[in-house]
Parts: structure tokens; C-alpha cells; sequence
């Protein structure tokens, strides 16, 4: 089996970031010595976005939000996703990711990042779903977020950000009639799911592939027309765990 071999890196203020090749075809990307992704499981990833443009149904055209760019494996399976009319705005922090998915990956995901129906924004995705929130011509249909970490982050200020009360509360208001919410996440999280639902989200776990230890996606679906605000004593959905072979 063929080496892997260095091709570039970046220190930003989030850490050291790596990006190493084996052969042609395999990519593997590092954040402070940990594998955050590989080109050759990425199950999850496609699992993420197939499952979130699949609880839109066939309303055209479609608006998407994704948070975090990795890959690229995650967009390419929302553009297979969506119609050609549809819009997906990919917020990324690190220009860097940007620059490595365009100049070693465009043949990996099938030139993803020059798809006309995507815009790449280099920013954080919570301002990007607070300036929607607060838009009345800004909405998405979808917003799936694809981030270093899930719900069960090891960085609290970041987890509240993202994944807070208050953070839920702007992703309600940025989703349209009938939007929906998908979370990769390295595991499960009760307590995240549980707030989905205060904020009248019905929650769905999928747990892709089978055996062992596995990645998780929370997908949230907005269940009733009620207003931005009034969530008192919501009754809590059904939590059902499907899995994906």
C-alpha cells in the first residue's frame, strides 16, 4: 500500500490543519492530529445531505445552507440532491479548505465548487443563519451543518454558538415553511435533541453503516406553523433511530 504523503498545511486560529494525499484518489484531512475526514468513507457525509434534500420532497427551487465545506463531499451529494435550479450557499472559515477542495479535489467531487448553483462564503455559519434569521427574504429550506465537531463539542463557547438554546432558536427562524435542520455528529447527543424539540423540531436519528461504533445524523424537521417564540410546554416527538446500510 502506497504512503501517505503531506501536500500541504495551515495553521489557523482553530489549529493546525493538514492535508495529506495516498496515490491519486485518496485524501485525508488532519485537524491537530486528528482525522476529521477521508475521501474513502464518507458514508455519513452523503448520508447527511441525501436524508436532509430528501425531507424536502419535490417543492422547486430549493434553498440550502451548509456549514462547513471539509471535502466537499457533502455538497457534492447535495447538488446530486437538488434541482438545477436550486441555490446552495456554503459557509467555510478557513479560506484555506476553500483553496485545497478547488486546487487538489475538483476531480474527487466532480468539480463541486464551480456548480453554478453554489456560493461560497467565507464566514462563520452562526452569522450566516443570524443575518437569515433576521431577513425577510433570506430563508432556507435547508440547513445542514458538517462542522470539525457535532452537538457534543469540546469547545463550550463554540457549542453554544452552534448548538445552544438560543442558537436553535436562529436556525428556526432562518428555515422556511416546512425546513429542515440536519446535524452530523461523532456521537449521539440527548440533550441536544432534547432542546430540537422545545424549540418544535421533530427529531430523527439516522446512524449510517452498521457494526461497531458509527457517526451519527440528527435530522430536525420543523412540525407546526406555530410562531418564532412561543414554545411553552411543547409535547415531545417520538425519537426514532433508523439505520442506513
Amino acid at each position: 500500500m502506497k504512503p501517505w504523503t503531506q501536500i500541504d498545511e495551515h495553521t489557523s486560529p482553530d489549529g493546525k490543519l493538514e492535508l495529506l494525499r495516498r496515490g491519486d484518489t485518496d485524501f485525508l484531512l488532519k485537524h491537530d492530529g486528528r482525522v476529521l475526514m477521508n475521501s474513502w468513507a464518507n458514508l455519513t457525509e452523503r448520508a447527511l445531505a441525501s436524508a436532509a434534500i430528501g425531507k424536502l420532497g419535490t417543492k422547486e427551487p430549493q434553498r440550502v445552507l451548509i456549514g462547513g465545506l471539509g471535502l466537499g463531499y457533502t455538497l457534492r451529494e447535495t447538488l446530486t440532491a437538488l434541482s438545477k435550479n436550486s441555490h446552495v450557499v456554503v459557509a467555510e472559515l478557513n479560506p484555506i479548505i476553500v483553496e485545497w477542495c478547488r486546487r487538489y479535489l475538483p476531480a474527487t467531487i466532480q468539480n463541486a465548487l464551480t456548480d453554478p448553483r453554489v456560493e461560497i462564503r467565507i464566514e462563520d455559519v452562526a452569522k450566516t443563519v443570524k443575518a437569515a434569521a433576521s431577513s425577510k427574504n433570506e430563508g432556507y429550506d435547508a440547513i445542514i451543518y458538517d462542522l470539525y465537531e457535532g452537538p457534543r463539542g469540546s469547545q463550550p463557547e463554540k457549542y453554544e454558538a452552534l448548538y445552544g438554546d438560543n442558537a436553535l432558536r436562529k436556525v428556526r427562524a432562518a428555515l422556511r415553511s416546512g425546513g429542515v435542520f440536519a446535524v452530523w455528529s461523532e456521537e449521539p447527543d440527548d440533550d441536544f435533541e432534547k432542546r430540537l424539540q422545545r424549540r418544535r423540531f421533530e427529531v430523527q436519528r439516522l446512524k449510517p453503516g452498521k457494526g461497531g461504533p458509527r457517526h451519527a445524523v440528527v435530522l430536525a424537521t420543523i412540525k407546526d406553523a406555530a410562531p418564532a417564540g412561543d414554545f411553552s410546554n411543547p409535547r415531545e416527538t417520538i425519537k426514532k433511530e433508523v439505520l442506513i446500510k
